[in-house]
């Protein structure tokens, strides 16, 4: 979902690039009160792009797809981005399919919204175009006596009187115009524009920038002056629109490059980084050199990337240049070099793997000015190869990585050496060894296969003190296919946490001849049914094998999920109980979330990385939060999709995309393990339409637990107890 909002770009309305290229397709308008709407004559203001009032005191009126809502907020500036504060919703409704997924204002006053219609929300589905296309709707919003738009023709008038137009209050109006004039391409329109943009510093400025441009009037001369206009808006979109051209003038080159140094105003900045990727190295880089030194900008949400992109873009066709950047030893210790830039500019040419690229990486090591550095750079190196072979090497790499004080552990046991294998089992089964490095390493043999790994591995999993360690272990010796390992860790199985169980059953769920196992064991009454949750059952209907189909029919017989009636009737049961009135607990509260939400989601900065962040989420939508609980699968968030993937030695990983690349595919699954699996052994990848995320997770919950876990949930601070 998306909002509109002032300046041209907030969730949607921003790309890698900057600003969206259409300045009326998706409406870079002026504020506006709009007296059509009912109650919101004094309080309720459209932004949709362009200068900002000051001092900036706006409201957004936005769409919300997840939920099913209207939402009227207040909006601010946050950095290059913005943030939100809901103050109402005009429209709601019960209906779960109601998704309002964009709004406009029309001429005649009102607010205009599309429904999508819509029971599952799936981005990759809908970004595929599956797409129910019978039942979308479009409502009109507006004002109780509204009278109609007397019928007009704006093409019928003269282009000077379009010009007046553009400072109509009713944006529909200024969008409309600035079509007619893109259509038109009057150059003769240019001395007025011009003068317009020398005279006003607000909003009407940026409206006859752009027509100027679509007049073919923005030239070098006027250009040069529209870079130093004071109003900032009018400064950034002089930069987008030159450079989207991807050549610039000498003269333009100089004036982008001084501007890089001195530009005071954080979205300029952001316009020029973003502009930086589509003009020649030696004037893009130039501009890049120049940006990283804004340390105000070290932390910004947008502009490292910005700069980040910038570089990565001419990796490759300007590799040279990119390496000229870094010969110059400050350029290393500048803050947003040294957080952002250093380890990725490693990882890139680490990562593409060919011979030039990883000659790159060597010459990356040589030019290092400090220790400090080089770690970062073997950081992202390490993380580049992270589940892939070390073999082939060219030999200026190995010098390299030789210099650096000698290959590490990892890199030696991924390049099969025996004696750095040996080190590395030994450090893992060694007790006093630090638990991280003892678990990278473990994760390091999960990836680099080993079979002397085995049985220190299963060692762990069966003694150590640390759930963490088993979990790692456990996690680890999935590639291996071996039965004993089924057998060892179902003899464990009840002696083993919630957690440590949850990673086994993913373990056990993973090979046919495993799942088998654990079916048996359920079955000679070894294993209770009830240890084995029903999601995990359903996963084992992946393998097509008569004993496993008779057993799960045989102790579970219907596994399928409830019906859209049954989740109805628990969401509206559940809100009732969370509405009612009564005491709460919120302590009490926050000690349920950690045992059930808290494993996979983060809120105010604790719990687990499995699903999305709760904490910006609107949790005061008491109906939104209760539905994807209840029915998870309703809505799979972008970046959140499941992946079901078969491999080559007859392995089933279940989990969503945490990373891809030419070499590996990372998949996290509902234990909160990452598993890494080389491209090269994968058989399959087929995206699922069911979420991670289990149903029926508030079934055995009291109805005092449920109110006290959802008034944490809903809270707007973290408890510190």
């Amino acid at each position: 979902g998306f909002h509109y909002v002032q300046g041209g770009y907030f969730q949607k309305g921003f790309s890698k690039h900057g600003p969206l290229s259409n300045p009326y397709a998706f409406g870079y308008f002026p504020a506006m009160k709009h007296a059509a709407v009912p109650r919101f004559t004094h309080n309720f203001v459209i932004y949709e792009g362009g200068a900002l009032p000051k001092p900036f005191d706006g409201r957004l009126f936005g769409v919300e797809p997840m939920q099913g809502q209207i939402v009227n907020s207040d909006i601010s500036a946050d950095g290059t981005t913005y943030k939100t504060v809901d103050q109402g919703r005009p429209v709601t409704s019960n209906d779960p399919r109601f998704r309002p997924v964009e709004i406009k204002v029309g001429p005649d006053g009102g607010i205009y919204f599309c429904d999508m219609y819509e029971f599952q929300i799936s981005h990759r589905e809908h970004f595929a175009g599956n797409v129910e296309k019978s039942t979308g709707r479009i409502y009109r919003l507006r004002a109780k006596n509204a009278q109609p738009v007397q019928p007009f023709d704006l093409g019928k008038k003269s282009s000077v009187e379009l010009v007046k137009t553009l400072q109509h209050p009713n944006k529909w109006f200024r969008q409309r115009t600035m079509q007619i004039l893109a259509d038109r391409q009057d150059r003769s329109l240019a001395p007025m524009l011009e003068e317009i943009i020398d005279a006003h510093t607000d909003q009407f400025a940026l409206e006859a920038l752009w027509a100027l441009n679509l007049s073919c009037g923005l030239n070098d001369r006027v250009a040069l002056k529209t870079l130093d206009h004071p109003n900032p808006f009018v400064r950034q979109w002089t930069v987008r629109l030159l450079c989207d051209k991807a050549t610039v003038s000498p003269a333009i080159t100089d004036k982008l490059a001084e501007m890089a140094s001195s530009e005071p105003h954080h979205q300029v900045r952001s316009q020029l980084a973003s502009s930086a990727q589509r003009l020649p190295a030696k004037t893009g880089l130039t501009i890049v050199r120049n940006l990283v030194a804004h340390v105000e900008d070290t932390n910004d949400l947008h502009i490292p990337l910005l700069l980040w992109w910038a570089i990565e873009k001419k990796a490759d066709s300007d590799r040279n240049q990119v390496l000229e950047l870094f010969e110059n030893p400050t350029f290393w210790d500048l803050p947003t070099v040294k957080q952002h830039l250093v380890e990725r500019v490693m990882r890139r040419y680490a990562l593409a793997g060919s011979r030039k690229d990883l000659q790159t990486s060597a010459k990356l090591l040589s030019l290092s000015p400090s220790a400090e550095h080089t770690k970062l750079l073997m950081s992202g190196f390490e993380t580049a190869y992270k589940g892939r072979s070390l073999s082939g090497l060219p030999d200026e790499l190995v010098k390299a990585l030789a210099a650096t004080g000698g290959t590490s552990l990892v890199l030696k046991v991924r390049q099969g050496d025996a004696a750095g294998i040996k080190e590395a089992l030994k450090l893992i089964a060694d007790e006093k060894t630090d638990a991280q490095k003892r678990i990278d390493y473990i994760q390091l043999f999960g990836e680099v296969k080993h079979d002397a790994a085995v049985l220190i591995l299963l060692q762990i999993a069966e003694s150590a003190r640390d759930d963490r360690l088993m979990m790692a272990s456990i996690t680890s010796l999935q590639p291996y296919p071996n039965d004993a390992i089924a057998a060892k860790i179902l003899s464990l199985y009840p002696n083993l946490s919630d957690d440590v169980r949850s990673v086994a059953h993913t373990l056990l769920s993973s090979r046919e001849t495993w799942a088998e196992q654990l079916l048996n064991a359920v079955d000679s009454g070894t294993l209770p049914k009830s240890s084995v949750p029903v999601d995990v059952v359903r996963k084992l209907t992946v393998f097509r094998n008569d004993r496993i189909s008779e057993l799960i029919k045989k102790h579970w017989g219907t596994i399928e999920g409830q019906t859209t009636e049954q989740m109805q009737a628990r969401i509206a049961k559940l809100k009732s109980i969370v509405s009612s009135e009564g005491e709460i607990d919120r302590k009490a509260g926050k000690e349920l979330y950690k045992k059930t939400c808290g494993k996979c989601h983060i809120l105010f900065g604790e719990g687990g990385k499995i699903g999305p962040d709760l904490t910006p989420f609107k949790r005061n939508d008491v109906h939104n939060i209760v539905a994807n609980i209840v029915n998870p699968s309703v809505e799979i968030r972008e970046g959140f999709e499941t992946y079901l993937v078969l491999t080559e030695d007859g392995r089933t990983v279940t989990g969503f995309l945490v990373d891809r690349d030419t070499q590996v595919v990372v998949l996290r699954g509902a234990d909160g393990q990452n598993i890494t699996l080389r491209q090269s052994e994968i058989e399959e990848m087929i995206p699922q339409k069911k979420s991670l995320m289990p149903e029926g997770q508030l079934k055995d919950l009291t109805k005092q637990q449920v109110k006290d876990l959802f008034s944490y949930i809903r809270s707007s601070q973290p408890l510190n107890y």
